[in-house]
């Protein structure tokens, strides 16, 4: 004989069974989305566009969901369909958040169209993302903001790398800028601590780059969920990159594997003084 909880939710569920009320497929195509499943989302978009439900809101997440599926398989029918679903959206028509988001999804898809033959076509997608930045103060969460803020920090990382070295520098300093700003806003971000340490590299302040991300990994120390990643993502930035031009600087026109050495020593240290003790 079943346990009497058990008996009670059938009832329960007998009871209700003509009341169920149909799913809707908007909610259900934003919430698929958010759980990484894209092709559900895709379908569960399409169908809330075919039934009348907001058709621009449906529409953002329809391209959303495309350019998703896009990053992870490279194929271009998902990109082109990202930006059908992308021109079909009257954005006068969208409630704030989904304004942002709409606003994200046409910077991805410049960012991410290889084809477009387009001459700085990461500038332009920075230029999309800033605009969405500007845009989401007191709409989107920390979490959120940050997204966004990722976004065009590497759509201008981008830009540095590919576009004439003669505007680096400056690239890097706005960047720089920027995240400093950012860290005014929420000192815990870990994407502005983080492009705070890079851009200050890119702009050949070493000094700088060399003391943000020690603090930064310091810090990261403390932060429940994002920590981790921060650290790992340090770290790889710190041994790759910032200790080997760091040596070479300290060390002029002499071998600069004995100061990058001891560099690595310090940084090794250092980490282990402050790795996370061990809980009862």
């Amino acid at each position: 004989m079943p346990p009497l909880r058990h008996i009670g939710l059938l009832l329960l569920l007998l009871a209700s069974a003509g009341q169920v009320r149909p799913v809707d497929p908007l909610l259900a195509a934003r919430d698929l989305y958010n759980q990484g499943r894209f092709d559900e989302a895709i379908a569960a978009a399409a169908r809330a566009i075919t039934q009348g439900a907001d058709r621009d809101t449906a529409s953002v997440v329809l391209a959303r969901a495309h350019l998703e599926r896009f990053r992870l398989q490279s194929d271009a029918a998902d990109l082109d369909a990202a930006t059908d679903a992308l021109k079909a959206v009257d954005q006068s028509r969208l409630p704030p958040a989904d304004r942002i988001e709409w606003l994200v999804g046409l910077g991805l898809a410049v960012y991410l169209d290889e084809r477009s033959g387009l001459e700085n076509r990461y500038g332009a997608a920075a230029d999309l993302f800033e605009t969405a930045l500007d845009g989401a103060e007191g709409v989107t969460g920390p979490a959120g903001r940050d997204r966004i803020l990722e976004w065009w920090c590497g759509a201008l990382d981008r830009q540095a790398q590919f576009g004439p070295a003669s505007a680096r520098g400056a690239t890097y300093a706005r960047v720089l800028a920027r995240v400093d700003d950012e860290l005014a806003r929420n000192d815990r971000s870990p994407v502005a601590l983080y492009w705070r340490v890079a851009a200050a590299r890119g702009t050949g302040d070493l000094d700088r780059a060399w003391g943000a991300a020690v603090a930064a990994w310091l810090r990261a120390r403390f932060f429940e969920g994002t920590g981790a990643a921060l650290r790992a993502d340090l770290d790889r930035f710190v041994s790759d990159v910032l200790l080997p031009e760091r040596a070479e600087q300290l060390a002029p026109g002499a071998d600069p594997r004995p100061t990058l050495a001891q560099l690595e020593a310090g940084w090794e240290a250092f980490k282990a003084r402050w790795q996370a003790p061990d809980r009862p």
